[in-house]
């Protein structure tokens, strides 16, 4: 989901040949990591002795290894999380003059707040299906791929189906190379935050995604900077085209706060 100058970016997962990375840097081929041996686990007097233990307190049995040890007894080393924490330096809207400069990480974080709050007015407000905690989660990822393909201006993405479709390939080839960082042990859980986003989560990370890229244009108008008027423009004109109730309900109720300076907030 990339925005207007580069930001508004979809969830169809596609991407980047094996070997590129974002930001004309090389990716690192998929690696199996470094293993290290843990040794052989004692399952004599100490282990019959936790379980007596575990039982006696109506807890849970541990059986065949013990906890915090993975199911393979061997220590996979995973360059995954220092892949993820650098959505820090990809910069959003790279066509346009800012006045304040967002990066993909701070991006994430506001679409994964705005993404919950979605989701628990489609709960509370309009009684309908959602699981903020979830919705929460894939918005968090939502722009994981970014990490190795940067962010692409939307002028550009959107500029003919050629482009667009082989943007999604990319990202897609982006997503699987992450998910293939993690120790098989934890892969499972990022299945559905990486490659497999569910439908109804996937709308509402849209609809998190498109606000946020309209909050940051109402911020830079506030700021004086009317590089963004269009902008602003063009993604209004998208949140509504969406007829969802809940970003109705958002806009109606908290958008307008984005306007006002900090003295005005009261």
């Amino acid at each position: 989901m990339s925005g207007y100058g580069g930001q508004e970016k979809e969830l169809e997962k596609t991407a980047v040949p094996d070997g590129e990375g974002g930001m004309g840097t090389a990716a690192p081929e998929e690696e199996d990591g470094m293993e290290t041996a843990v040794p052989d686990q004692d399952c004599g007097q100490e282990t019959a002795a936790s379980e007596e233990q575990a039982e006696k307190k109506g807890g849970e049995k541990i059986s065949g290894r013990k906890a915090g040890l993975p199911k393979t007894g061997r220590m996979q080393k995973s360059h995954f999380f220092a892949y993820i924490s650098r959505m820090r330096f990809i910069q959003r809207w790279a066509l346009m003059r800012n006045t304040a400069p967002e990066n993909v990480q701070e991006h994430s974080h506001q679409v994964a707040v705005l993404a919950h709050a979605l989701a628990v007015i489609r709960r509370e407000v309009f009684l309908g299906e959602a699981a903020p905690s979830a919705v929460a989660a894939a918005a968090l990822f939502h722009d994981a791929s970014e990490i190795l393909t940067g962010d692409m201006p939307t002028p550009i993405k959107y500029d003919n189906p050629t482009i667009r479709s082989a943007y999604q390939d990319v990202e897609a080839v982006a997503d699987r190379k992450l998910l293939n960082m993690l120790p098989e042990d934890l892969r499972s859980w990022y299945v559905p935050l990486l490659t497999e986003v569910d439908p109804e989560t996937e709308v509402l990370v849209k609809a998190a995604d498109k606000l946020s890229a309209h909050i940051k244009c109402l911020e830079e108008l506030k700021a004086g900077n009317t590089e963004f008027r269009e902008a602003a423009a063009q993604t209004r004109r998208a949140l509504e085209a969406m007829a969802l109730p809940e970003v109705d309900y958002f806009l109606e109720v908290f958008l307008d706060s984005f306007s006002l300076t900090l003295d005005e907030l009261k």
